[in-house]
């Protein structure tokens, strides 16, 4: 399955990876972005995602944070990973990857 789009949500930040037409954007703001450089993203973002499960969920704290990946295939099928409070022991290194794809297109 070829990917189209990742859209990724931490409370009310959302960064929007289009592979189609190879754009970054964030903070309402496009950034055009080479096709190699998707291709490392996706494949460093599928190795981290592998193994995650649906939800992440903490329910020991009422206030706090939440997140959501939604991954759209071309074939308009999608897995969605989300949580509250609770993110997955390799979340950070996808916050890095996210950051390191932001500062590639700047």
């Amino acid at each position: 399955m070829d990917v189209k789009e990742i859209i990724f949500t931490k409370n009310n930040d959302k960064l929007i990876i289009d592979f189609l037409k190879q754009k970054v954007i964030y903070q309402d703001i496009i950034y055009i972005i080479e096709k190699d450089l998707l291709k490392k993203y996706l494949k460093n973002f599928m190795n981290i995602t592998f193994n995650w499960q649906k939800e992440y969920i903490n329910n020991t704290l009422i206030d706090g944070y939440s997140w959501e990946v939604l991954v759209l295939f071309n074939d308009d099928s999608f897995k969605k990973y989300k949580g509250h409070n609770l993110t997955p022991d390799n979340f950070e290194v996808l916050r890095r990857l996210n950051d390191n794809l932001l500062q590639g297109v700047r």
